[in-house]
Protein backbone atom coordinates (compact mmCIF):
# COMPACT_ATOMS: atom_id res chain seq x y z
CA UNK A 1 0.00 0.00 0.00
CA UNK A 2 3.02 2.75 0.91
CA UNK A 3 4.18 1.50 -2.57
CA UNK A 4 1.02 3.13 -4.46
CA UNK A 5 0.99 5.55 -2.29
CA UNK A 6 4.83 6.42 -3.23
CA UNK A 7 3.74 6.01 -6.85
CA UNK A 8 1.28 8.06 -6.75
CA UNK A 9 2.79 11.35 -4.97
CA UNK A 10 5.76 10.64 -7.62
CA UNK A 11 3.36 11.15 -10.36
CA UNK A 12 1.72 13.98 -8.50
CA UNK A 13 5.35 15.96 -8.45
CA UNK A 14 6.00 15.28 -11.75
CA UNK A 15 3.02 16.33 -13.20
CA UNK A 16 3.67 19.40 -11.40
CA UNK A 17 6.73 19.56 -13.08
CA UNK A 18 4.99 18.72 -16.35
CA UNK A 19 2.92 22.10 -15.55
CA UNK A 20 5.23 24.70 -14.72
CA UNK A 21 7.03 23.15 -17.81
CA UNK A 22 3.76 23.75 -19.87
CA UNK A 23 3.02 27.39 -18.19
CA UNK A 24 6.16 28.43 -20.31
CA UNK A 25 5.30 27.40 -23.93
CA UNK A 26 3.43 29.76 -25.95
CA UNK A 27 0.92 28.18 -28.51
CA UNK A 28 -0.23 30.13 -31.74
CA UNK A 29 -3.34 28.84 -33.04
CA UNK A 30 -5.26 30.58 -36.32
CA UNK A 31 -8.15 29.85 -38.23
CA UNK A 32 -7.91 28.46 -42.23
CA UNK A 33 -7.98 32.70 -43.10
CA UNK A 34 -5.59 33.47 -40.94
CA UNK A 35 -8.02 35.97 -39.87
CA UNK A 36 -8.34 34.98 -35.87
CA UNK A 37 -5.17 33.99 -34.21
CA UNK A 38 -5.34 32.76 -30.40
CA UNK A 39 -2.23 32.70 -28.45
CA UNK A 40 -2.13 30.47 -25.37
CA UNK A 41 0.12 28.81 -22.79
CA UNK A 42 0.97 25.27 -22.08
CA UNK A 43 -1.96 24.97 -19.37
CA UNK A 44 -4.81 26.47 -22.08
CA UNK A 45 -5.02 30.06 -20.01
CA UNK A 46 -5.59 32.45 -23.56
CA UNK A 47 -3.06 35.02 -23.74
CA UNK A 48 -4.24 37.16 -26.43
CA UNK A 49 -6.60 37.18 -29.10
CA UNK A 50 -6.26 39.00 -32.38
CA UNK A 51 -9.21 39.60 -35.11
CA UNK A 52 -8.99 40.69 -38.24
CA UNK A 53 -10.96 44.26 -38.74
CA UNK A 54 -12.35 42.14 -42.01
CA UNK A 55 -14.50 39.73 -39.95
CA UNK A 56 -15.99 42.03 -37.95
CA UNK A 57 -19.03 42.08 -40.42
CA UNK A 58 -19.58 38.67 -41.08
CA UNK A 59 -20.76 36.78 -37.45
CA UNK A 60 -20.39 33.02 -39.09
CA UNK A 61 -17.38 33.49 -40.45
CA UNK A 62 -16.05 35.27 -37.40
CA UNK A 63 -17.73 32.23 -34.80
CA UNK A 64 -16.31 29.37 -37.63
CA UNK A 65 -12.87 31.56 -37.30
CA UNK A 66 -12.70 31.25 -33.95
CA UNK A 67 -13.43 28.03 -33.37
CA UNK A 68 -10.38 26.76 -36.40
CA UNK A 69 -8.14 28.96 -34.39
CA UNK A 70 -8.75 27.37 -30.71
CA UNK A 71 -8.79 23.91 -32.33
CA UNK A 72 -5.79 24.44 -34.21
CA UNK A 73 -4.22 26.08 -30.45
CA UNK A 74 -5.40 22.12 -28.60
CA UNK A 75 -4.01 19.84 -31.52
CA UNK A 76 -0.67 21.57 -31.29
CA UNK A 77 -0.63 21.85 -27.47
CA UNK A 78 -1.61 18.21 -27.27
CA UNK A 79 1.27 17.28 -29.51
CA UNK A 80 3.63 19.48 -27.51
CA UNK A 81 2.25 17.63 -23.87
CA UNK A 82 2.73 14.15 -25.31
CA UNK A 83 6.60 14.61 -26.22
CA UNK A 84 7.27 16.85 -22.52
CA UNK A 85 4.98 13.60 -21.40
CA UNK A 86 7.50 10.95 -22.65
CA UNK A 87 10.07 11.85 -19.90
CA UNK A 88 8.17 11.20 -17.28
CA UNK A 89 7.77 7.51 -16.03
CA UNK A 90 3.71 7.15 -14.80
CA UNK A 91 2.85 10.04 -17.13
CA UNK A 92 3.09 8.96 -20.54
CA UNK A 93 -0.43 7.43 -20.54
CA UNK A 94 -2.52 10.58 -19.34
CA UNK A 95 -3.05 11.24 -22.99
CA UNK A 96 -3.58 8.56 -25.11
Amino acid sequence: MFDKLKQFNEMRKQAEVLQNMLSAEEIIGSSANNLVKITMDGNQNIKSVFVDDNLMSNKSLLEESIKEAIDESNKKLRAIMMSKMGGFSGLGNLLG
